[in-house]
């Protein structure tokens, strides 16, 4: 299977806000594509300490969007430098459904990220998905950011944003919470 596939398998666990299930899940995945060790040297790594850093910048971030008038609250991690990432407070936005990504692009402001070097570690021994050690780690390690993202924005009231996460260059980007202004247009 494709690690796209496997990634899209992720939106169901998403859509239920069932972080520790995605973690459980993925865990279970990387240890059938990469090993029991490799998979308990991921789930090792604080993840406690990053999702309490990654809280501080969307802590930010929420306000900030508000502020600015944003319809996305955006969050993009890069897995090859360190885990740096942004919360980008985008103009405008687009459910999954348009196939159209290009308004994460276009971001009226930016917060700052935390970085996880020791994610990014891991991540570079194996690469993106040449091997089932490398697709295995990918897909664990993107499951534990998502489930910490996650995690930090069922902590707070959004009103109208979406919020959505990718790495660097992953298309689609994942949706942790879709615009309810659409929903609210509707009625």
């Amino acid at each position: 299977m494709d690690i796209y596939e496997h990634i899209a398998e992720m939106k169901p666990l998403i859509a239920r806000r069932d972080w520790d299930g995605l973690e459980a899940s993925f865990r279970k995945c990387c240890e059938d594509l990469a090993g029991e060790r490799q998979a308990s040297k991921i789930a090792a790594l604080d993840f406690v300490s990053y999702q309490r850093a990654l809280e501080n910048s969307f802590a930010k971030a929420v306000p900030g969007a508000h502020e600015a008038g944003a319809k996305a609250v955006y969050f993009e991690y890069d897995l090859d430098n360190d885990w740096q990432s942004n919360f980008f407070l985008c103009g405008e936005y687009s459910p999954e459904e348009a196939e159209d990504e290009d308004w994460a692009c276009d971001w009226k402001a930016e917060v700052a990220g935390p970085e996880f070097p020791a994610a990014s570690e891991v991540y570079l021994e194996n690469n993106f998905d040449q091997t089932p050690v490398a697709k295995g780690s990918t897909l664990y390690l993107v499951a534990r950011t998502v489930a910490a993202c996650g995690r930090c924005v069922d902590k707070h009231p959004l009103g109208n944003l979406a919020v959505c996460i990718a790495f660097h260059d992953q298309n689609p980007i994942m949706r942790l919470r879709g615009s309810t202004r659409r929903a609210k247009e509707r009625e």
